[in-house]
């Protein structure tokens, strides 16, 4: 479901060009990403914090893009910027 609405975010975004709806977008899908990764740990056993899975691989990537451009915080505090003009 949250991939689902990440793509959609995503879509959205594209279509209509604004740089809100993108911030907007780009926070809900690092905020998803690591709920998703979270969930894989705990459905594969935690195997994934060990080199013998490739889910580490995964979470250190996700890591590195989390802190990608500020993070979640900045993608979310310029998504109401945008939009709300605040």
């Amino acid at each position: 479901m949250r991939a689902t609405a990440t793509r959609w975010l995503a879509l959205q975004a594209a279509d209509s060009g604004d740089a809100g709806d993108a911030a907007l977008a780009a926070q809900y899908a690092q905020e998803a990403a690591a709920g998703v990764v979270y969930d894989l740990h705990q459905f594969l056993g935690a195997m994934g914090v060990t080199l013998e899975h490739p889910l580490h691989l995964w979470t250190y990537r996700l890591k590195a893009l989390l802190s990608e451009l500020g993070g979640r915080s900045a993608h979310a505090v310029d998504a109401a910027a945008l939009i709300w003009g605040g």
